[in-house]
C-alpha cells in the first residue's frame, strides 16, 4: 500500500470511527455524514472491507432513524461485499441487520430467513455467543407470529449454547423468552418459573435492566390471571427501577402495565392517567411505535366509559400512527376497537367493515389470535341481526383456530357465542354442550365472571322464598291472640315492662306472617315504652326487630337500627345480643352486594357464636358466610361453609334447617356441574321434608331434581319431578312454583319434540300470567309456544301467537320485544313453502362481549 492510499485508509478509518461515537451518541445527522464521507474514500481506493463497513454503519444509522427502506439497501450491499470477500463476520451481522428491519416492519417470513442464515454462518465460525444471540433472535421472530413451538425451540437452544459458554446475561434472555411464550399460551405456572429464574439472574449479574423486564413480565401473568393486587405491585417494581436507572422506554413500559390493570379492574380514571403518562414518555423519547398503543388504550378506556366520540377520536389516531409506521398488528388492533365502538353505536355496517378490514391483516401477518378475535367480532354482529347460520359458522372458525393455537380465552367466547345462538334457536342440548365446555374452561383460567355467564346459560336458578307451613300460620294466629290478651292485661295493670314485652311479641308474630307494616308499628311502641322506663335490653330488641323489619324494605334504616342495636348490646355487654346484630348487619351489607364487608361481619358474629358455645348461632353465621360466597360465585368457599353448617344442624336434630341446607348445597353442586352431588342433595332434603310434611319445600327440591335431569338431558326423570312438583305446588296454591314447573315441563317437551304436551303446558302457564295480570310473562310464554308451532311446521299456530305477544309487547311499551316478535312471525311467513331449517330472529344478549376481552 503506497503512502497516499495509506492517508486516504488512515482517513476513512478516523472518519468511521467518528461516526461511531455520534451513533452512540444519537446523532445522526453527523453519523450519517461520516460513515457516507467515510464509504467515498473506501470506494475510491477500492477498499471493500472498508466500502462494505461504511455500508453496515450508514444501515445501522437508517435503521435507528426508522427509515427502513434506506437500511434494508445499504445492508444488502453490505452483505454482498462482505459475501464477495468471504468476511464471515460480515456477513453474520449484515443478516442480522437484514432480519431486524423485516422484523421492525411485521415481514417475518423474511426476518426468520435472514436470521436462519446468520446462526448457519455463526455455527460454521464457531462463535456460539452470536450464534445463541441469532437463535434468540429467531425465537422472538416466531414469538410474535404465534408460532410457539418453533419459538419454544429456537429459545431452547439459545438457552443451552448460553449455558455451556457461561454466559448468563444470555440464559436470562432466553429464559425470559421462554416465558413470554408459556405467557401468550396461557400456561402461566410454567411462565412464572421461566420469569422468576431470569429475575434470579439478572439479580446476581447486576441487570437492572433484565431485571425490571422480568418483573413487568411476571406483572403481566398476575394481570392475565386476574390477580391484580400483585400485577400492580410488579410493574411498580418495575417502574421504580426504570426510573431509577433512567430507562424512559422501561418506564412507559410499565405506567402502561398498570394502565392495563387499572383498566381491567374498571379504575378507568387512574387508567387514563397511566395511559396519558405512558404516551407522553413515548412521545418524548419519539418511540411511535409505542405511543399509538396509549393511544389505543386511552380510547379503550373511553368505550368502557360510554365516551365514543372520545372513542373513535383515539382508536382513528391510533390508527393512522400505526399506519404511518407501517405496524400492520397495530392497525388490526385499532380497527378492531373501532368496530366495537361503532357495534356499541349501533351501526353495525361500519362495524362490519372494520372488523373484515382487521380480519384481513391479521390473515395476512399470519396472527391467529387477532384472525380468531375479528371472527368472533364479525359472529357478533351477525347474531345481532339475527343471522344465525353466518355467526355459527364464523364462531365455528374461531373455536378451530383459538384451539390450535391453545387460546383458551378465545375458545371460551368462541363457544360462548355458539352456546347463545343454539340457545336462541332453540337447540338446547347443543347449547347445552357449549356452555358446559365454555364453563369448564372458565373455570381452568379462574375467569369467574365467564363462569357466572356460563351456569346462567345453562339453567335457571331459582332463589328460594320463605315459606310459612299452615301449621306455623295457626301458630302465629294464636301467638297474637295471647300476645293481644296479654298486652291489654300489663295496661290494665300499669306494668310498662310487661306492655313493652307483649309488643315486642305481637311485633314478632306480625313480621313472621310478613305484615311489616304492622310489625313496625309494634315494634316502634315497644320501642318507645323500653325508652320511658330505661330498659336498655328492650331498647336493643326493639331496635334489632325494627331492623329486620326495614331489612327487606329499606336497606339504610335497617343499618341504622342494626347499628344502634350492636350498640346497646355492647354497651350491656350482652354478647348473644351482639352476635345477632353484627349478623344484621352483614345481611344488609350483603343485600348492598358489599360482599367483603359481609364476610368480615359474619365472621365476627360466628366468633362470638364460637366463644359462646352457641351452636344454632354459629350455624346462621355460617349459613350467611356461605350465601356471601354463592353469590360471589367463590363456590368451593360456599361448599365448604354449608357443609360446616349441615353438620350443626344435622347435630343439633333441625331438621327443616338441615332440608333448606341440603337445598343450597345443591343448588352450588349443581353450578359446578357436580350433578351426582347435587342429585343427593336433593334427594335428602326431598326426604326430608316429605317426613316433615313441608309440601313448599318439597316442591323446590322437585324443581331442583328436575333442573338437574334437564341438564343431564335425562328428560324422562326430569319430567316425573316437574309433574310431582306440579302437583304440590297446585295443591298449595303458589302460582310462582306452578309456573315454574309448568315452564320447565314445557321446556323438556320442547326439547323431547314432544309438541303438544309442550304446548298444554305452556298455555297453563299462559293462563297464570294471564290471571295475575302478567304482561311479560304472558308474551314470553306465547313466543315458547310460538316457537313450539313453528317447531311442528304448524305456521298459522306459530305466526297467531307471534302476533299476539307483539300485541302485549306493544301494549306493555316494550318496543324492542314487539320487534322481536313481528320479526319472528315475519320468518315464518318466509319459511312457508321452504324446506330445511326455519330461520329465525334472535334476541341478543351482547353480555358475552364484555367478559372474555
Amino acid at each position: 500500500m503506497d503512502t497516499a492510499i495509506g492517508n486516504k485508509h488512515g482517513q476513512a478509518s478516523d472518519l468511521s470511527g467518528l461516526a461511531g461515537v455520534h451513533q452512540i451518541r444519537s446523532e445522526y445527522n453527523e453519523a450519517r455524514k461520516l460513515y457516507s464521507e467515510s464509504l467515498e474514500i473506501y470506494t475510491e481506493i477500492g477498499n471493500k472491507g472498508g466500502q462494505a463497513c461504511s455500508l453496515f454503519g450508514l444501515a445501522e444509522v437508517h435503521w435507528l432513524r426508522k427509515e427502513y427502506s434506506e437500511a434494508v439497501n445499504c445492508y444488502s450491499q453490505s452483505l454482498k461485499m462482505f459475501t464477495d470477500i468471504g468476511k464471515q463476520d460480515g456477513q453474520a451481522f449484515a443478516l442480522l441487520g437484514l432480519a431486524e428491519v423485516h422484523r421492525v416492519r411485521n415481514d417475518y417470513s423474511a426476518a426468520i430467513n435472514f436470521y436462519s442464515q446468520s446462526v448457519q454462518i455463526t455455527a460454521e465460525m464457531g462463535k456460539k455467543h452470536w450464534q445463541a444471540s441469532a437463535l434468540f433472535s429467531l425465537g422472538e421472530a416466531h414469538r410474535v407470529r404465534n408460532e410457539y413451538s418453533e419459538a419454544a425451540t429456537f429459545y431452547t437452544q439459545s438457552l443451552r449454547i448460553a449455558t455451556e459458554i457461561g454466559n448468563r446475561q444470555g440464559q436470562a434472555s432466553a429464559l425470559s423468552g421462554l416465558a413470554e411464550v408459556h405467557r401468550f399460551r396461557n400456561e402461566y405456572c410454567e411462565a412464572v418459573n421461566f420469569y422468576s429464574e431470569s429475575l434470579r439472574i439478572n439479580t446476581d449479574i447486576g441487570n437492572k435492566n433484565g431485571r425490571a423486564f422480568a418483573l413487568f413480565g411476571l406483572a403481566e401473568v398476575h394481570r392475565f390471571r386476574n390477580e391484580y393486587n400483585e400485577a400492580v405491585n410488579l410493574h411498580s417494581q418495575s417502574l421504580q427501577i426504570n426510573t431509577e436507572i433512567g430507562n424512559k422506554q422501561g418506564q412507559a413500559n410499565a405506567l402502561f402495565g398498570l394502565a392495563e390493570v387499572h383498566r381491567l379492574q374498571k379504575e378507568y380514571s387512574d387508567a387514563a392517567n397511566c395511559y396519558s403518562r405512558s404516551l407522553e414518555i413515548y412521545t418524548a423519547i419519539g418511540n411511535k411505535d409505542e405511543q399509538a398503543p396509549a393511544l389505543l388504550g386511552l380510547a379503550e378506556v373511553h368505550r368502557f366509559r360510554n365516551e365514543f366520540s372520545e372513542a373513535v377520536r383515539c382508536y382513528s389516531q391510533s390508527l393512522k400512527m400505526f399506519t404511518d409506521i407501517g405496524n400492520k398488528d397495530g392497525q388490526a388492533n385499532a380497527l378492531w376497537g373501532l368496530a366495537e365502538a361503532h357495534l356499541l353505536r349501533n351501526e353495525y355496517s361500519e362495524a362490519v367493515n372494520c372488523y373484515s378490514q382487521s380480519l384481513q391483516i391479521h390473515t395476512d401477518i399470519g396472527d391467529k389470535h387477532g384472525q380468531a378475535s375479528d371472527l368472533s367480532g364479525l359472529a357478533g354482529v351477525h347474531q345481532i341481526r339475527s343471522e344465525d347460520n353466518e355467526a355459527r359458522k364464523l364462531y365455528s372458525q374461531s373455536l378451530e383456530i383459538c384451539t390450535a393455537i391453545g387460546d383458551k380465552h378465545g375458545q371460551a367466547s368462541a363457544l360462548f357465542g355458539l352456546a347463545e345462538v343454539h340457545r336462541f334457536r332453540n337447540e338446547y342440548s347443543e347449547a347445552t354442550n357449549s356452555y358446559s365446555q365454555c364453563l369448564q374452561i372458565a373455570i381452568d383460567i379462574g375467569n369467574k365472571q365467564g363462569q357466572a355467564s356460563s351456569l346462567f346459560g345453562l339453567a335457571d336458578v331459582h332463589r328460594l322464598q320463605n315459606e310459612y307451613s299452615e301449621a306455623v300460620n295457626y301458630y302465629s294466629h294464636e301467638a297474637a291472640n295471647f300476645y293481644s290478651q296479654s298486652l291489654q292485661t300489663t295496661i290494665d295493670i300499669g306494668n310498662k315492662q310487661g306492655q313493652a314485652s307483649a309488643l315486642l311479641g305481637l311485633a314478632e308474630v306480625h313480621r313472621v306472617r310478613n305484615e311489616y307494616s304492622e310489625a313496625a308499628n309494634f315494634y316502634s311502641q315497644s320501642l318507645q315504652a323500653a325508652i320511658d322506663i330505661g330498659n336498655k335490653h328492650g331498647q336493643a330488641f326493639a331496635l334489632f326487630g325494627l331492623a329486620e323489619v326495614h331489612l327487606l324494605r329499606e336497606n339504610s334504616e335497617a343499618f341504622k337500627c342494626y347499628s344502634q342495636s350492636l350498640k346497646i348490646f355492647t354497651d350491656i355487654g350482652k354478647q348473644d345480643g351482639q352476635a345477632f346484630a353484627l349478623f344484621g348487619l352483614a345481611q344488609v351489607h350483603q343485600l348492598r352486594n358489599e360482599y367483603t364487608e359481609a364476610i368480615i361481619l359474619y365472621t365476627k358474629s360466628l366468633q362470638i357464636h364460637i366463644d359462646m358455645g352457641n351452636k344454632r348461632g354459629q350455624a346462621n353465621a355460617l349459613f350467611g358466610l356461605a350465601e356471601v360466597h354463592r353469590l360471589r360465585n367463590e363456590h368451593r368457599e360456599a361448599v365448604n361453609f354449608f357443609s360446616q353448617c349441615l353438620q350443626i344442624n344435622t347435630h343439633l336434630g333441625n331438621r327443616n334447617e338441615e332440608a333448606l341446607v341440603l337445598l343450597l348445597l345443591a343448588q352450588v353442586h349443581g353450578l359446578r356441574n357436580e350433578y351426582s352431588e347435587a342429585v343427593t342433595c336433593y334427594s335428602q332434603s326431598l326426604q326430608i321434608n316429605t317426613d316433615l310434611g313441608n309440601k313448599g319445600l318439597q316442591a323446590f327440591a322437585l324443581l331442583g331434581l328436575a333442573e338437574v335431569h334437564r341438564l343431564r338431558n335425562e328428560y324422562t326423570e326430569a319430567i316425573t319431578s316437574y309433574s310431582e312438583s306440579l302437583q304440590i305446588t297446585t295443591d298449595l296454591s303458589d302460582t310462582q312454583l306452578q309456573l315454574t314447573a309448568l315452564l320447565g315441563l314445557g321446556q323438556v317437551y320442547q326439547l323431547r319434540n314432544q309438541h303438544s304436551q309442550a304446548i298444554a303446558s305452556l298455555s297453563q302457564a299462559l293462563t297464570i300470567f294471564t290471571r295475575l295480570g302478567d304482561n311479560y310473562g304472558r308474551a314470553f310464554t306465547l313466543l315458547s309456544i310460538a316457537a313450539t308451532h313453528d317447531d311442528r311446521d304448524d305456521h298459522n299456530g306459530a305466526i297467531q301467537n307471534y302476533e299476539h305477544a307483539a300485541e302485549i309487547f306493544k301494549q306493555s311499551g316494550n318496543a324492542s320485544g314487539e320487534a322481536h316478535a313481528l320479526e319472528r312471525a315475519a320468518n315464518v311467513r318466509r319459511s312457508i313453502g321452504h324446506t330445511g331449517a326455519t330461520p329465525r330472529g334472535t334476541w341478543i344478549s351482547r353480555r358475552w362481549k364484555k367478559i372474555w376481552r
